[in-house]
């Protein structure tokens, strides 16, 4: 378990809200590459498409780097 599946996990349990949970894990994810200025292992990659973010990737690397 990495820590990006901690920190989903962890998420999961705190909030019983699907709607809620589903904005907060988007931020989340969005967030932990932002702070890790997408140099993601492959375990996280993993993490990330199976909650089925990874097409946002792309979008938020640029977006990031516009910055």
């Amino acid at each position: 378990m990495n820590e990006l599946d901690r920190i989903i996990k962890d998420l999961s349990e705190s909030i019983e809200d699907d709607q809620k949970y589903m904005k907060e894990e988007f931020e989340t994810v969005r967030n932990y590459c932002i702070e890790r200025k997408f140099k993601l292992s492959e375990d996280e990659m993993r993490t990330i498409k199976s909650i089925g973010l990874e097409s946002w990737i792309e979008e938020w690397r640029n977006d990031y780097e516009e910055v």
